[in-house]
């Protein structure tokens, strides 16, 4: 009755998959996510999804997971899509430093190979086009962005 269930010839690396999307993240990638896949075989694989406004976007964050891995075995499946809309979206607004006033106007930290907390939702009813694109992800997983009307 029942075909015998096989069980997959991978696992889903699920804290280092997180890590290395919340260092994309926090490295100008928001809408860029990655997935590491230990096969049975030894053998792993990174599976980078998302969205950019470029190329160039694109083949950058690949350099930034491979470097924050430092896996030079690893195979890369690159899905990310490349929108150009992106391009015209207003960038996030800067991280608060409520929380801690010495932070003042400094410099970014520099970047560190520790494990990355987990990414802040964006704030509840917020109008902008950013935080909408955010919510949807985090609601629905990565979908294309709605296009600009270029009608009259």
């Amino acid at each position: 009755m029942f075909a015998d269930a096989q069980t997959p010839d991978y696992q889903v690396d699920d804290y280092g998959s997180h890590r290395v999307t919340h260092f994309l993240h926090n490295h100008n990638l928001p809408l860029v996510g990655a997935q590491i896949i230990d096969n049975d075989d030894g053998t792993r694989e990174l599976h980078l999804y998302g969205f950019v406004a470029t190329p160039f976007g694109m083949q950058d964050a690949q350099q930034k997971a491979l470097k924050y891995l430092g896996d030079k075995t690893i195979k890369v499946v690159n899905s990310i899509e490349v929108n150009p809309s992106l391009a015209n979206m207003p960038a996030p607004p800067p991280p608060s430093t409520a929380g801690n006033p010495s932070l003042g106007s400094v410099s970014p930290p520099p970047q560190s190979d520790l494990p990355a907390a987990a990414p802040l939702r964006p704030p509840a009813n917020s109008d902008s086009q950013w935080d909408k694109a955010m919510q949807n992800i985090y609601r629905n997983g990565a979908q294309p962005l709605p296009q600009p009307n270029n009608g009259p």
